[in-house]
């Protein structure tokens, strides 16, 4: 354990390494902020957090309870509680529906407008990837009728 807790006290270089890394993140934020490449960046992020959550809400209606569900997406129960309780302020409506435990333990299960979330979710993404898939393929693997015509 203490071998661990060395490996955790940084000398001077890496703190100066650690700045120099900073600093150059807020020039390039600097640099990017209000151009297209931000918004491509804060979608990005955006899209992730969604991802996240939707992964989350699967695994609450796959197996009844958050703390299971934020054991199998390999996040702790605060923190998967606090990403609902954040869906929720922002969308302004309950995700999930919670029973306190007691001996046997509680139990959570999605509401009405969660299970729409989540659907709408795996609907967009079985379309987008099923569009991917056909333009990879087209792009790389078909060839155009005039290549067709060439051939001996």
């Amino acid at each position: 354990m203490n071998r661990l807790l060395g490996l955790l006290q940084p000398g001077w270089v890496d703190l100066f390494e650690i700045l120099i890394v900073a600093f150059l993140l807020y020039r390039l934020l600097i640099l990017i902020q209000r151009t297209r490449a931000m918004q491509m960046l804060l979608g990005a992020f955006f899209l992730v957090g969604v991802y996240f959550l939707a992964r989350l809400l699967d695994l609450v209606d796959r197996f009844g309870t958050l703390t299971h569900a934020a054991r199998e997406a390999r996040m702790s129960y605060r923190y998967a509680w606090n990403l609902i309780k954040e869906a929720e302020a922002h969308l302004g409506t309950s995700m999930i529906l919670t029973q306190p435990g007691g001996t046997g333990g509680g139990h959570s299960a999605l509401s009405a407008e969660g299970r729409r979330l989540l659907d709408t979710f795996k609907r967009l993404s079985s379309e987008v990837a099923t569009f991917a898939d056909q333009r990879f393929k087209t792009m790389f693997f078909h060839e155009t009728a005039s290549d067709l015509k060439d051939t001996p």
